[in-house]
């Protein structure tokens, strides 16, 4: 991958790679192989995080999916950590200018609605599991 991406690579060429590792990740992802798909969508992201803005769709979309790949491997804080990430990149001020569209602006929505919805999904270390000796009574609401 380093080799792929050195200094001299233009923007373009490079975010090709990255795009090409995401979607390699997701092929991954989907065949039930997360290790493989954690590699791809973390050096996507370490590419796409020195060319593009941390707001934009192609850091944020890295971010999330892993953290979908942790919460499948059940590192829980490490999924917790990747879906605020992608949270902060869509509620961030600082919108790329060629994500400012009607489009873009509702498929970023969706976006936040799910990261937001996984991240209520996370337990918290210091709530009560059930199950574990604890009464659903004990729970707050």
């Amino acid at each position: 991958f380093h080799a792929q991406v050195g200094p001299r690579v233009r923007t373009s060429e490079a975010l090709k790679i990255a795009s090409s590792l995401f979607y390699d990740g997701i092929d991954r992802f989907d065949a039930s192989e997360y290790e493989a798909a954690l590699t791809c969508f973390e050096q996507a992201l370490s590419i796409n995080q020195k060319y593009l803005d941390k707001s934009s769709s192609g850091c944020i979309l890295c971010c999330n999916n892993i953290a979908a790949v942790h919460d499948r491997l059940g590192n829980l804080e490490q999924a917790m950590l990747f879906y605020e990430r992608a949270q902060q990149g869509l509620c961030s001020g600082s919108v790329p200018k060629d994500e400012r569209g009607l489009v873009s602006r509702r498929r970023r929505a969706e976006l936040l609605k799910h990261v937001q919805h996984k991240l209520e999904m996370i337990p918290r270390s210091d709530e009560p599991k059930v199950g574990s000796g604890v009464r659903t009574s004990s729970l707050r609401p």
